[in-house]
């Protein structure tokens, strides 16, 4: 157990290790950092503030990177120890922890360990997701009570690593077929666990979330969906299809990576399920074969999964961690149905891994370089607005801000920076907190319920006075608003 465990250890830090570098403030780092705000329990994840409020004995909390971030790889490795022990021990050493470090072969992952605080909250959620199929053997009902509490910690922790937890429990079933339990056994578990999830959930939105959400709907916390609720499926399923194309992975070939690791998966379900039949010709048996043949697609929805019931999808890559999920549980499918002499087939899950490790070094350096240039932007339109320090002005923004070269070039290969690194010069909630962490104080229109429109931006430019004009921008001004012109064409645009 201590030789995973420093293994698993050694492995996570290396993969966080360029975050840790790039040392970087990531959006509601921003204004936690400044104002020390906590307010996770608002969007319905009380127990991430009950963890932070005690780490900190305050409900103000202060920047204490990177301790948060060593705690999350402490806490993993010690879940993917566990995980490997029980699933990868009587198997070759690589094999266990190629399968078990496929966690990783998620570029998406990254903004995950991007956050200085919620990094913390979010890495709690998945080693619960991944924990709570990894409880020594108890009585059934002190099992059921458990599972149910653990799936109520992870909703109140953060809700879509529910989506993995579920993934979790076909491992188990995997597991117990590899084991050639009997098919009563076998189904029975997993009735249990799919009630224990069905029976948190209800707990969770009946009255966890009530008594703490703010109430507020915005569009990155949507509600979910009351009326024409198949519809919404369908939309939400075409967005989160074309978003995982763009980004996923290069030359627009996201779900193609995807979808042949499902089809390995449904491949290796089938070994799996025919050794478990040729064990005992029995109709109980085929049915649980049939059944294992069925998992790998439920697995696949479940990357998805209770975001499809949402009013609106949810396009940020913390969105898509349950890819983790997937990618684990498909590794680990492959890992039992391809040894002895066919264990080189397992091999091609080093390919994704590859993918994601390179991806967030890239990232690191990418958003450490914007970072550089977004600085830059903010110290000059300080130095623009010197004269104006008395006065109070919102501020508006047109087109997109400079990127770096360096980000830029990284960008053909790696499309999932563009979702990763965020446009702060844009107008949404963000680039104030992140201009005030670099000194620089202006007003933000959203926080006065204002809002930016084309007819404002129209205004800014044609009406307004150009007050600066640089390589980047032209800064105008007009009545109380400062509209930053990074198109540089003015009213002309």
């Amino acid at each position: 157990m201590k030789k995973y465990y420093n293994s698993y250890l050694v492995a996570a830090f290396l993969y966080c290790l360029p975050l840790l570098i790039a040392n970087i403030y990531y959006i509601d780092d921003n204004g936690r950092a400044t104002l020390g705000y906590t307010n996770w329990g608002g969007d319905g994840r009380p127990l991430a503030d009950i963890i932070m409020k005690m780490m900190f004995l305050s409900s103000h909390v202060a920047d204490i990177f990177p301790l948060p971030l060593i705690i999350s790889i402490a806490l993993l490795a010690f879940v993917f120890s566990l995980y490997h022990k029980q699933n990868f021990s009587s198997l070759p050493g690589w094999i266990g922890a190629l399968a078990t470090l496929s966690f990783f072969a998620n570029p998406y992952l990254a903004e995950v360990f991007s956050y200085r605080f919620d990094v913390l909250t979010l890495s709690c959620a998945l080693a619960l997701s991944l924990a709570w199929v990894l409880l020594p053997p108890l009585n059934r009902i002190v099992r059921f009570v458990i599972g149910i509490a653990i799936i109520i910690a992870i909703y109140s922790l953060y809700q879509i690593a529910v989506n993995v937890a579920v993934m979790m429990a076909l491992v188990v079933t995997f597991r117990q077929i590899i084991n050639n339990d009997r098919p009563a056994v076998i189904f029975m578990s997993l009735l249990q666990r799919g009630v224990e999830v069905l029976v948190a959930s209800i707990i969770y939105l009946k009255i966890v979330l009530p008594s703490t959400f703010s109430g507020d709907h915005p569009a990155n916390h949507p509600n979910i969906a009351g009326n024409q609720l198949w519809l919404t499926i369908n939309h939400n399923v075409q967005a989160y299809w074309d978003f995982i194309n763009q980004t996923f992975y290069k030359d627009g070939k996201g779900m193609a990576v995807l979808v042949a690791i499902l089809i390995l998966a449904v491949i290796s379900a089938a070994v799996i399920a025919l050794r478990y039949i040729r064990a005992g010709m029995k109709h109980s048996r085929i049915a649980i074969g049939l059944l294992a043949l069925l998992l790998p697609l439920v697995a696949f929805v479940m990357i998805a999964g209770n975001l499809l019931f949402l009013e609106n999808a949810l396009l940020v890559p913390r969105a898509l961690l349950s890819i983790s999920g997937f990618m684990l549980f498909s590794a680990t499918l492959m890992a039992w149905a391809f040894r002895g002499k066919m264990c080189f087939v397992f091999a091609v899950m080093a390919v994704p891994l590859l993918y994601a490790v390179t991806s967030i070094y890239v990232y690191g350096n990418a958003i450490k370089q914007q970072d550089n240039i977004n600085q830059g932007v903010v110290y000059q339109l300080k130095n623009d607005t010197a004269t104006l320090a008395d006065q109070n002005f919102y501020m508006q923004f047109v087109g997109t801000s400079p990127r770096a070269q360096v980000y830029k070039n990284a960008l053909r290969n790696y499309p999932v920076l563009g979702v990763l690194i965020p446009e702060y010069f844009a107008n949404w909630w963000f680039p104030f907190p992140y201009m005030a962490l670099k000194g620089y104080q202006v007003l933000n229109p959203l926080k006065d319920d204002l809002t930016v429109t084309n007819e404002n931006l129209h205004e800014g430019l044609c009406q307004g006075e150009r007050i600066a004009h640089h390589q980047d921008y032209d800064l105008y001004k007009y009545q109380n608003r400062l509209t930053v012109d990074f198109t540089l064409q003015g009213c002309q645009r």
